[in-house]
């Protein structure tokens, strides 16, 4: 685990970096980790799909007119010069990944 954060860290400097594949790889490592609970509830959500087969589903949409409203859920914007985050200037009056994160957590509850 260990190496995978290191690999992360010194390869992921530019968030574009990542793209289609590195959502995919990000997927298989996160399924590779599953409990066998946790597979059997997704295995019954998706049927046939599993996480890398959807792992780019967000960044396909978001610029539709169905999701579009979720486009700012993708990131926060946060200052090269800042040396925290600070959610009145970086989450876009409360429209970023962490303001939909807890959110949707309400949501789900």
């Amino acid at each position: 685990m260990k190496i995978i954060t290191l690999f992360i860290l010194l390869f992921a400097s530019n968030a574009f970096a990542w793209g289609d594949k590195g959502h995919i790889i990000v997927a298989k490592i996160a399924q590779s980790n599953l409990t066998k609970h946790t597979k059997t509830a997704i295995k019954e959500l998706m049927g046939t799909l599993d996480l890398p087969a959807i792992a780019n589903w967000a960044d396909q949409v978001r610029e539709g007119r169905e999701f579009g409203k979720t486009k700012h859920w993708h990131y926060v914007d946060i200052p090269f010069a800042a040396d925290a985050y600070d959610s009145t200037r970086d989450c876009n009056n409360g429209d970023c990944l962490l303001a939909a994160i807890a959110s949707q957590i309400t949501i789900l509850k």
